[in-house]
């Protein structure tokens, strides 16, 4: 039997089939999101945040002299995607808090990088990088 957690008087736990899971309102939710990191991580030069940007606001800004490095950003969109897909994953097969969870998790690290430019994923691949897990490729004399 799979169950779901409700918000009624008692915080009951009941029953729910796979259907009512999955067009719970926040599936969808995240589900479009997990999309958006998705498109993100697949083809960064169409991602429609970095289209709006580069239309919108980069024409109106002067050249920058140095650009960042693109592999962190988007270390940090599988991240994200990753960290939704398990949530959405684990909360169809019955999971009662994994929605919820994930979405939160999400939204903390968007919030670090929105209000106080700290992007946790770039952090993590930093660190990585640093413990030689993964790596920058070397450069040949």
């Amino acid at each position: 039997m799979i169950f779901a957690v409700v918000a009624d008087d008692n915080w009951a736990i009941r029953s729910a089939d796979l259907s009512q899971r999955a067009l719970d309102p926040g599936v969808l939710l995240l589900a479009i999101i997990a999309a958006l990191f998705l498109w993100g991580v697949a083809s960064p030069a169409t991602a429609p945040w970095g289209v709006l940007f580069r239309r919108l606001v980069r024409s109106r800004l002067t050249p920058p002299e140095e650009l960042e490095d693109p592999r962190p950003p988007r270390f940090a969109q599988g991240v994200g995607l990753a960290v939704v897909a398990i949530g959405l994953a684990l909360h169809l097969i019955g999971v009662p808090w994994a929605l919820p969870i994930a979405a939160a998790a999400a939204f903390i690290a968007a919030f670090l990088n929105a209000a106080f430019a700290f992007c946790l994923g770039c952090q993590i691949y930093l660190l990585l990088v640093r413990l030689g897990i993964t790596g920058r490729a070397t450069r040949t004399a």
